[in-house]
């Protein structure tokens, strides 16, 4: 094996234990990572996704502001043989490397219903978003949001949710709530598939998005969750950050709150029987329990004190394990399909992008995420190796 940079062996006195880094209070505003680090740690892609107890790559920035590479493991790596452990380095191009066991990494389907959930239940209509969706005799997700291409308006998902993993045929009809919660066709339709990302499963890393459209109206969708969500979200979006404190709204968990420990993830997402697919430039967040089965498709959003800062669009929820949820960048995901959120408007400061995506006009309120005075975890897990320190 090969590497363009220097890489450093596990050291054989590194711990036997997890180190715990969770619930640290944040010294710093959260920060964009450097392109050294993103190069680094597409080697180690490279050079080491392929070993089958290694589930992804991450790149983080610790609270003393230090850059760090996260290997993303199946188990600990306490339990792998030593000829294993070796190919772990506790550096590589002077950046310092992590592992953090997340178990395997799934597209969450939710296959039992459970209507006492506010998400799982049938709305009058125009239904809200946040809320259960799918096809006919499909899988069960959420409505993420609803978006426009400044002529027609369409609720956002995943594939996985409105195009039963690639299977999807244009117009098919889309229910709310799913088939899991009892939606029917002849009843609960709501809108038509319009438009899907394949995923590819051919073993490459060229997936970025997890994401489908299906035409609707005003009379049919709304732009805001039901009364115990965030409300409407802004049309602005925000570029995830490690640090930024996040919410989200979905079928089966409702409002939660998370926080992003990690960007630039290259993960490998389990369809069940439709197999493995590598996705990249994705976001984690923790904790595990943001998320559960028939989230996938909820809007991620900023949760914080300033009101221009909160509700901010960040990720599309995908997929996820026990302890991490992974979102897709909502910025690709409005680029793919040329729409926007159709949310709050920044009058006087939000100029529309190339893709509608929109961004800031001055310098007041630059789009980068203020820390919450509550703190951040670092990584917010509860079990995080920390190899050769």
């Amino acid at each position: 094996m090969v590497l363009s940079l220097a890489l450093y062996g596990c050291d054989a006195t590194a711990p036997s234990e997890a180190d715990s880094i969770s619930h640290r209070q944040a010294q710093e505003q959260p920060v964009l990572l450097s392109e050294t680090t993103r190069h680094i740690q597409d080697s180690l892609v490279t050079a080491l996704l392929s070993e089958d107890q290694i589930v992804g790559f991450a790149a983080t920035v610790s609270v003393e502001g230090e850059e760090r590479i996260v290997v993303l493991t199946k188990t600990p790596v306490e339990t792998w043989n030593p000829g294993k452990r070796a190919l772990i380095p506790s550096k590589a191009g002077g950046v310092p490397v992590n592992v953090v066991v997340t178990g395997e990494i799934s597209a969450p389907i939710r296959s039992q219903g459970t209507g006492a959930m506010v998400g799982a239940q049938e709305f009058s209509r125009p239904v809200p978003t946040g809320v259960s969706t799918g096809v006919p005799h499909g899988l069960t997700g959420t409505i993420g949001a609803r978006v426009t291409d400044g002529e027609s308006v369409f609720a956002l998902s995943n594939n996985h949710v409105f195009a039963s993993i690639n299977s999807g045929n244009m117009g098919d009809p889309i229910l709310q709530p799913g088939p899991v919660d009892g939606g029917t066709e002849t009843a609960h339709t709501f809108g038509g598939l319009a438009d899907f990302e394949a995923i590819d499963f051919s073993g490459e890393c060229v997936n970025t998005i997890d994401a489908a459209l299906a035409e609707t109206s005003l009379d049919q969708l709304t732009n805001e969750t039901p009364d115990s969500g965030y409300g409407v979200p802004w049309s602005l979006t925000s570029q995830a950050e490690t640090g930024m404190e996040v919410q989200k709204y979905g079928r089966t968990s409702g409002l939660t709150y998370g926080s992003v420990i990690a960007v630039n993830a290259t993960v490998e997402v389990g369809y069940g029987n439709a197999g493995i697919a590598c996705f990249t430039d994705q976001i984690i967040i923790t904790p595990g329990a943001f998320s559960e089965g028939g989230d996938s498709g909820s809007l991620v959003v900023t949760s914080s004190p300033s009101k221009k800062k909160d509700k901010r669009p960040v990720g599309l929820l995908f997929a996820g394990s026990p302890s991490i949820s992974v979102a897709n960048d909502i910025k690709k995901v409005l680029s793919r399909f040329n729409v926007q959120v159709d949310g709050r408007e920044m009058k006087g400061k939000v100029q529309s992008d190339a893709h509608g995506g929109g961004h800031e006009g001055d310098n007041d309120d630059s789009g980068h995420y203020d820390a919450s005075p509550q703190g951040r975890s670092e990584f917010g897990l509860e079990v995080v190796n920390t190899i050769g320190q």
